[in-house]
């Protein structure tokens, strides 16, 4: 092959490198915009932790981190903090160094660290105040044995005077039909697509999708093969494993993304198409009522 030959190819390999690299920016750009909250969610994780030991929280490990938008936002909001960002994927952690939230980070960027690995099963050696699971992480578990398993190496991961193990769920009759929720976010549109449940092993298939303004779309650009576990599931399988509280929030929504109020609860009854609920574990008792 002569020279011209093997200048092309070298300029098609990079064109289709570019090519995906573009298709990765775009789809988690679009993710950070239309489905991480983390302002929201790390004042409700410091509020509660200040709540429980009446201290401020300084150390923080986001498990199935992806682009780790909450641990950015720990570590910027306080120059004592430090955060670990842990996912198995790293491609979404090389995107998140590089070009996401954590390249963004400047002085702040040495208190915040990644480890590509199986949140499952990994203990990292230093002791954390508070461990994160958001995005429905638990639903990654599909039997309860592996449930158990990430409880207890979350369990093992956290500071045994003041840790705190907080995961998310949703939940609600609608979250078992096959429908679809669409959000506008000027640019884009998110689409959630919930695509099949199965009754017998609560397994459920969703998606999400984003369709664009000149009507382009990426189709299925994120999928979930998800076990739904009801709250009381967790929350006997916390106390299984050796957490000694374990406290719900939950807020009501009205199944096209609209959340309401989070609220401490220790039941919820009524014809709720969806909610979505904070569990809180502690290792040690606490009361959280007030």
């Amino acid at each position: 092959m002569n020279f011209a030959g093997l200048l092309l190819i070298f300029n098609l390999l990079c064109f289709w490198r570019f090519f995906l690299m573009s298709i990765s920016n775009s789809r988690y750009v679009c993710y950070e915009k239309s489905v991480n909250g983390p302002r929201a969610d790390l004042a409700f994780l410091l509020k509660v932790y200040y709540l429980a030991f009446h201290r401020k929280a300084l150390s923080f490990r986001e498990d199935f981190c992806g682009t780790a938008a909450l641990a950015c936002a720990f570590v910027r909001s306080d120059p004592e903090r430090i955060a670990v960002g842990c996912d198995n994927d790293q491609e979404v952690i090389d995107w998140s160094q590089n070009l996401g939230q954590a390249s963004k980070l400047s002085a702040s960027s040495d208190r915040l660290t990644f480890q590509c690995t199986d949140s499952f099963q990994t203990v990292l050696p230093q002791p954390f105040d508070i461990i994160a699971a958001f995005n429905y992480a638990l639903c990654y578990a599909h039997e309860r044995s592996s449930l158990l398993q990430y409880l207890r190496t979350a369990k093992a991961g956290l500071h045994p005077k003041h840790g705190m193990l907080v995961c998310d769920m949703y939940g609600g009759y609608a979250a078992h039909q096959e429908r679809v929720s669409k959000r506008d976010y000027g640019e884009f549109q998110y689409i959630w697509r919930q695509e099949e449940y199965d009754f017998v092993s609560n397994i459920a298939v969703n998606s999400i999708s984003f369709k664009f303004k000149d009507g382009s779309q990426m189709k299925r650009v994120f999928s979930y093969v998800f076990r739904l576990w009801s709250l009381k599931e967790i929350e006997e399988a916390m106390l299984e494993v050796g957490f000694r509280s374990v406290h719900l929030w939950i807020a009501e929504s009205d199944g096209e993304g609209n959340i309401g109020e989070f609220i401490r609860r220790t039941e919820l009854k009524g014809d709720i198409p969806t909610f979505n609920a904070f569990i809180v574990a502690t290792i040690v008792p606490t009361d959280l009522s007030s």
